[in-house]
């Protein structure tokens, strides 16, 4: 049989009280007040947990009016989501120091929210316990607020992990372009050495040397000044794409056409090693593309193409077409490049050059600027290779649409 409780605010007999504001009020009507006045959810319940009193916040929080809650179990409006053992461990706590912590609890309409609840037991002037008193906030704006802040926060740190992440990039790709540079200066000397000391020995024994030697001499000064001038070229493109002062003007054109100009601009090259180049790149297909940065990419890679192929040997252009983009391969069967040259190809830090099969020379820049312009027109450059079995180069672009 249930124990009858107590009075659970007093058991005196009331007193009359003389308070400002109100003629005669009794010790249990002040401390009504003073409960509903509370912001908090007050709650008493007997030593069963029923509920035998709550206050004006809470009906307020939860949707009841009081008829709804006294009489009731205090779980009516706990959440099936709380561990049942919490219930044994608050009762428990409660009878001893009183027990503190948060709560997911129900409003009427259903809704759930987290509350912070203190409770304590109430005991008469026998020290006997008589009920238990709770005392619960609602958290759902306090969540929302930590929630925001925790937000902001982790924006902040995702800010400062890119900060960091940049400035990391930003030294890295200044210390290799410092690199680069020391790299190349040395590469602009050479050619630029030989010159003059080709122009030097013609102007001080021109008289002097057979014209055959004459001819011999203006064929390496020929070949010095082109060497010297396709890297200043090289050089130039590279720092204004590096400056930002690169005009990207993308518009719709037919690759094929852009690769025939390219094999036309480039067929005496080809023609001295009798290499055959054929385009096999669907000529229906146009792309979105800056179509001068494409063909200084489709110089630079037939170029490379010519002179690490073999005499005799065979360069072919191919296509694929996928929803989004157009994929353009050139593929030769000349020397090759070994693996652990791979990555060192579209690296400004590890200059890569290699005497072609003629013993053509090269400065390593035209690759990284072909890397570059494809990723300035949203496209990716890729190569596969193995030694004595050719080099596939294969650049995507947007495709036109249909």
């Amino acid at each position: 049989m249930r124990k009858k409780l107590n009075n659970p605010i007093g058991a005196a007999k009331p007193q009359k009280l003389s308070i400002p504001g109100f003629q005669s009020i009794s010790e249990l009507q002040l401390a009504a007040h003073t409960l509903n006045s509370i912001s908090e959810c007050i709650s008493i319940t007997d030593s069963d947990n029923i509920i035998v009193y709550v206050n004006r916040s809470f009906q307020n929080v939860y949707g009841y009016e009081p008829g709804e809650l006294i009489g009731k179990h205090i779980r009516i409006v706990g959440s099936p989501r709380n561990n049942p053992a919490v219930y044994d461990e608050i009762l428990k706590a409660t009878c001893g120091p009183g027990w503190h912590g948060r709560l997911i609890n129900t409003r009427k309409n259903g809704e759930e929210f987290k509350i912070e609840l203190r409770t304590s037991v109430v005991r008469n002037e026998k020290n006997e316990p008589v009920a238990y008193f709770g005392i619960a906030k609602d958290l759902t704006e306090q969540i929302r607020t930590e929630e925001r802040a925790e937000s902001v926060v982790e924006q902040l740190e995702s800010v400062n992990e890119q900060l960091r992440k940049s400035e990391e990039e930003l030294k890295n790709s200044n210390a290799a372009k410092d690199k680069f540079f020391s790299l190349i200066a040395h590469d602009l000397r050479s050619p630029f050495s030989a010159i003059l000391n080709l122009i030097h020995s013609l102007a001080e024994e021109f008289d002097t040397i057979p014209p055959e030697d004459i001819k011999y001499l203006l064929g390496r000064l020929d070949s010095s000044s082109k060497s010297f001038y396709v890297l200043l070229e090289n050089l130039l493109q590279w720092s204004r794409i590096q400056t930002g002062r690169v005009e990207y003007c993308p518009f719709d054109f037919f690759i094929y056409e852009k690769i025939n100009e390219t094999i036309n601009l480039l067929s005496n090259n080809a023609d001295n090693k009798e290499i055959r180049i054929v385009n096999g790149v669907n000529p229906s297909k146009a792309v979105y593309a800056d179509e001068g940065m494409i063909y200084s990419v489709l110089q630079n890679l037939l170029s490379n193409a010519i002179k690490f192929s073999h005499n005799y040997g065979i360069i072919t252009f191919t296509s694929e077409v996928s929803e989004t983009e157009v994929l353009i391969s050139i593929a030769d069967n000349g020397v090759g490049i070994k693996e652990e040259n791979l990555e060192k190809i579209f690296r400004i830090d590890i200059p890569h050059t290699t005497l072609g099969t003629n013993n053509e020379k090269g400065n390593g820049l035209g690759l990284i600027i072909c890397k570059e312009m494809i990723e300035h027109n949203k496209g990716k450059l890729l190569v596969r290779s193995q030694p004595n079995n050719g080099t596939v180069f294969t650049f995507s672009l947007p495709k036109t649409e249909d």
